[in-house]
C-alpha cells in the first residue's frame, strides 16, 4: 500500500513540473510577477533564485572553482547561496523542488516495494499485475492534476 501512495504522490509532483512548463496555459498563469509564488515557480524568472545578481537584474559570473566544492567545480555565474545550484537547488525553485519530491516518491516506492518483498511472496505472474497496478497508480493522477486541476 506505501509503494502505490507513493506512485500517487510521485505521479502529482511530476504533473506540477510539466505545468511549470507550460506556465502561460496553467491555473497559475493570473498571478502577478510580484507574487511569492511567481517568483519561486513561475517560468519568467525562478532560474533566477540560485544566483547572485546585479542590482540590474544580470547574473554576476564567478571567476573561480570554490573550496565548498573541493575547487572541482566552478560554476558559471556566483551562487546564491552555498550548493545553491547543485545539493540545494530544490530551496531555489519550484520546478526542482517537485522534481526532488518526485525522486523521492520513487525511490520511496523502490525501497518499500522491496523492504516489503513485493510482489515477488505471490508468485511471479504477480509482476506484470503489479507492474500494470503501479503503472496506473502513476499515469492516474498525473494525468488528472495535469489535464484537470493545473491546466487551464
Amino acid at each position: 500500500m506505501l509503494t502505490l501512495i507513493c506512485f500517487v504522490f510521485a505521479g502529482i509532483f511530476n504533473a506540477f513540473m510539466d505545468i511549470f512548463k507550460i506556465w502561460d496555459s496553467s491555473i497559475f498563469s493570473n498571478l502577478p510577477s510580484n507574487n511569492w509564488f511567481y517568483k519561486w515557480a513561475g517560468s519568467g524568472a525562478s532560474w533566477k533564485n540560485k544566483w547572485k545578481l546585479y542590482p540590474n537584474g544580470s547574473l554576476i559570473p564567478n571567476k573561480k572553482a570554490l573550496w565548498y566544492y573541493l575547487w572541482m567545480y566552478e560554476p558559471a555565474y556566483k551562487e546564491r547561496f552555498m550548493y545553491s545550484t547543485t545539493i540545494l537547488v530544490s530551496l531555489t525553485d519550484g520546478w526542482h523542488a517537485f522534481q526532488r519530491a518526485w525522486i523521492l516518491m520513487a525511490v520511496s516506492a523502490a525501497v518499500f516495494a522491496s523492504a516489503f518483498n513485493m510482489p515477488w511472496d505471490y508468485g511471479w505472474w504477480n509482476i506484470p499485475i503489479n507492474i500494470a497496478a503501479f503503472y496506473m497508480a502513476y499515469l492516474i493522477p498525473f494525468n488528472i492534476f495535469y489535464q484537470y486541476i493545473l491546466r487551464r
